[in-house]
């Protein structure tokens, strides 16, 4: 098994967090979770989908956006799966 880096371990921490706020209905709890992650990781696929999910659970669906076209432009092969994501629906209506 491949041991993480302690900034990739922060990273999912943050990331697993995250997801759970948005299970329990918390978004901005989520968004707020995923602040902790420090800058140079702001740009993780895992971290810009988990702020996707959130910003479209609050309403905020420019942001939403934003964060689903910087992901698809970092990570294209995750585009499929983000249509196939029922929490992100709201964006393509």
């Amino acid at each position: 098994m491949e041991r993480l880096s302690q900034r990739d371990f922060r990273v999912q921490r943050a990331v697993q967090a995250a997801e759970g706020w948005l299970a329990l209905g918390a978004a901005q709890a989520a968004l707020e979770e995923l602040t902790t992650v420090e800058p140079a990781c702001q740009h993780d696929p895992a971290v810009l989908h988990q702020r996707a999910r959130a910003f479209v659970a609050l309403g905020r669906l420019p942001e939403a956006k934003v964060a689903i076209h910087r992901l698809a432009r970092i990570a294209p092969e995750r585009r499929l799966a983000l249509l196939d994501d029922p929490a992100l629906e709201p964006l393509w209506m």
